[in-house]
């Protein structure tokens, strides 16, 4: 599939959703070059694909219907620089990377425009996530932390009280 078949309306909400500026984390170029007396406007913007139009382009090869490839939810509008930074390195920027930098992006037009984001199906109010791009193998069910009156030199103490004798050594 060619770029010609990304339809009007697909365009249209990829443009709205984008908020006129680069997708790419901290570029914020605008998209959009203001004409002057002279010539008119230009439109700077790229749309990239997340999952490649063709199964030959980077990122081509994931399972996704040939219809979904030139729908909004698969493109990201970002200036030409990224564009090629983007197919260039398919292995750096992958479908994960791609679908967070949309999502991250969204999430900051609809908050620079006064509207909340979707609210997330948990609740991410009290901790942030740190990502070091590495996959995550598994997470545990539950985490539990408590406030504790030991200081660092009394932790030789502490394990004198432990009981360790049910402890199996792995």
């Amino acid at each position: 599939m060619s770029r010609s078949n990304i339809s009007p309306k697909e365009m249209k909400l990829l443009a709205l959703q984008s908020g006129g500026i680069c997708a790419f984390p901290n570029c914020k170029q605008s998209l959009v070059a203001r004409g002057d007396g002279v010539d008119g406007s230009t439109i700077l913007g790229e749309i990239a694909h997340i999952v490649a139009d063709s199964r030959q382009g980077p990122r081509g090869d994931a399972p996704l219907d040939s219809d979904e490839r030139d729908k909004a939810a698969n493109l990201i509008l970002v200036c030409s620089t990224h564009h090629t930074l983007i197919d260039s390195q398919p292995n750096t920027f992958s479908i994960p990377v791609l679908q967070q930098v949309k999502s991250d992006h969204e999430a900051l037009v609809k908050q620079l425009s006064g509207k909340k984001a979707d609210s997330p199906s948990f609740p991410l109010n009290a901790e942030t996530i740190h990502s070091t791009l590495l996959p995550v193998t598994h997470l545990p069910r539950a985490m539990f932390t408590a406030p504790c009156d030991f200081q660092d030199n009394e932790v030789g103490q502490l394990r004198q009280i432990i009981d360790y004798s049910n402890c199996k050594d792995e």
